[in-house]
């Protein structure tokens, strides 16, 4: 799928919310960057499934275009931990893909948290952080 187009009881509709958000023609990723996260997880989606061998996957929109992903395990314990690279940053939105080593991990519902360090103190920033079903 390339675009959706909303509609309400089989009717398009051309605004959105009490707010008014204008919907008057297909969204596509592009017509949605103001709305997305600077680091979105793509793969496995929200409350998925992280097997071993498997990838963790989506786009990034950040300072030269790294970051940082954690995985942890349905014990909180951080069982795999690396700065990522997208294809690229800074004002143009990357695509990036890591299989983490899920070795040692406890099954069960763990995360996968994804964050920026600041240029200014190194904190994290830019922070997601996902529920995932961990299957080592």
């Amino acid at each position: 799928m390339t675009a959706v187009t909303l509609k309400l009881d089989g009717k398009t509709i051309k605004a959105l919310g009490g707010e008014g958000i204008i919907v008057d023609h297909p969204r596509t990723r592009a017509s949605c960057e103001g709305e997305t996260p600077a680091i979105l997880i793509d793969r496995p989606a929200w409350g998925g499934t992280l097997k071993a061998g498997g990838s963790v996957g989506g786009t990034a929109n950040v300072f030269e275009a790294v970051f940082q992903i954690q995985v942890r395990d349905s014990s909180g314990a951080l069982v795999f931990h690396k700065a990522v690279h997208a294809t690229s940053g800074t004002g143009t939105r990357g695509t990036w893909t890591v299989t983490p080593a899920l070795s040692g991990a406890k099954p069960g519902v763990g995360s996968i948290r994804v964050y920026e360090s600041s240029a200014k103190d190194g904190s994290p920033i830019n922070v997601v952080k996902i529920p995932v079903l961990i299957e080592p």
